[in-house]
């Protein structure tokens, strides 16, 4: 790589560790139809330098501002905030949701709300700045994945009430057993996110068997949400209607309300 050349978007987005939706992250493994072989890496050059062009690499000619650039681990990227302005020109808004969910995530923040909304200040004329000013208020340090990040952008987006995150939940004794990351308290309802490790480890399915009972039992419905209806968002967003429509929501006297979608 040339001296002043540094890894960007999403191989910048790679090595930090930033999650990619699957038709992203897949490419950084292997090229398509080429099993075992490496997909390019994303390069950039400072203009009026002009684009790397080598095998193995997507070059971009990028403007560069003071502290766009930094070494991580001895290699030369485009900083956290950088990295999540320029993803904003290849992901849909609620991937760039759960991209920028964890940088700013409060256990292991990579940068603040504050240096991104600066990113976005600076880089006016950026492809995808509608996008960034869309996101940017969507963020929220407390997810816990993707797709936690993913659904709630859903339900926000669609305009729908009352969902809340990280809700305790107690038993008929009031011993609190679970914790519901994402919940509609007045339907009871709780949406989870299940990947396919959930069935493929023994012992965490009789674990999930055994709180989904619990959660019943307690007066609250669990629906579980898998990889195609994250893939497919009208998928979800109805699959949630629905599944509120079904449950109407309690009032404190115990009234139901109906759920119009």
């Amino acid at each position: 790589m040339p001296e002043l050349a540094f890894f960007c978007t999403v191989t910048a987005a790679q090595i930090m560790g930033i999650p990619l939706p699957p038709r992203l992250a897949a490419t950084s493994a292997t090229a398509a139809g080429s099993v075992g072989t490496p997909a390019p890496l994303h390069v950039g050059t400072p203009a009026p330098l002009r684009a790397l062009r080598a095998a193995g690499t997507v070059g971009h000619k990028l403007q560069v501002g003071e502290g766009d650039v930094r070494d991580w681990s001895g290699l030369r990227l485009a900083t956290p905030t950088r990295t999540w302005c320029d993803l904003a020109g290849v992901l849909d808004l609620e991937d760039l949701v759960a991209a920028g969910d964890y940088l700013v995530h409060h256990n292991h923040p990579l940068c603040s709300p504050a240096e991104l909304q600066a990113g976005i200040t600076c880089h006016p004329g950026r492809r995808g700045r509608g996008r960034l000013l869309e996101a940017f208020p969507l963020l929220n340090d407390r997810a816990e994945s993707p797709p936690e990040s993913i659904i709630r952008v859903t339900v926000v987006r669609a305009g729908i009430e009352g969902l809340c995150a990280n809700v305790p939940i107690a038993d008929a004794r009031g011993i609190v057993f679970a914790r519901a990351d994402l919940c509609f308290p007045a339907h009871r309802v709780i949406f989870e996110y299940q990947g396919d490790y959930h069935r493929s480890e023994p012992g965490r399915w009789r674990k999930d068997r055994t709180r989904i009972a619990r959660l019943a039992a307690a007066g609250w419905h669990v629906v579980e949400i898998a990889a195609d209806e994250l893939r497919d968002r009208r998928m979800l967003l109805r699959l949630i209607q629905d599944t509120l429509a079904l449950y109407p929501a309690r009032s404190s006297n115990g009234s139901e309300t109906p759920f119009i979608p």
